[in-house]
């Protein structure tokens, strides 16, 4: 009905969009009861509602029976408020990450010292140290 009050342009368009949502809400299956509240309810409160902008937004952790004491207490100094909750799904079932073994590990520093001379090479490894060692020491 706030649809139908505030949307058409002409008071005729008015009237009729409120007598298509009453014949949709008996098409529906709608008690005559509830129909006749919305058709009171709509005289009622005929004047739409000014809609001030908030000064600012919180968003506050839901706590019940707490958070909505805060929400009118901050509406009322025209703050508009959200509630988020205080324990999500990710939270729930967060899993911490494995460590990789030693073997996994990349940028291992190493050093290797040539068996004929005195001759010794630093370097550090892009992969890990299972792939480097079967790529260097199998090639030889």
């Amino acid at each position: 009905m706030d649809r139908a009050k505030c949307i058409p342009s002409t008071t005729a368009q008015r009237q009729n969009e409120k007598r298509s949502v009453v014949s949709d809400l008996k098409a529906n299956g709608y008690p005559e009861s509830f129909i006749k509240s919305v058709r009171e309810l709509n005289r009622t409160n005929t004047q739409p509602r000014p809609q001030e902008n908030p000064k600012a937004y919180a968003s506050i952790p839901y706590v019940k029976g707490v958070s909505e004491c805060v929400r009118h207490i901050l509406s009322c100094e025209n703050i508009r408020t959200a509630f988020k909750p205080v324990q999500t799904l990710g939270n729930v079932f967060k899993k911490p990450k494995d460590r990789p073994t030693k073997e996994q590990l990349k940028g291992i520093v190493y050093k290797v010292t040539c068996r004929t001379c005195s001759f010794t090479y630093v370097g550090e490894s892009r992969r890990n140290w299972i792939v480097w060692s079967i790529f260097h020491f199998s090639s030889k």
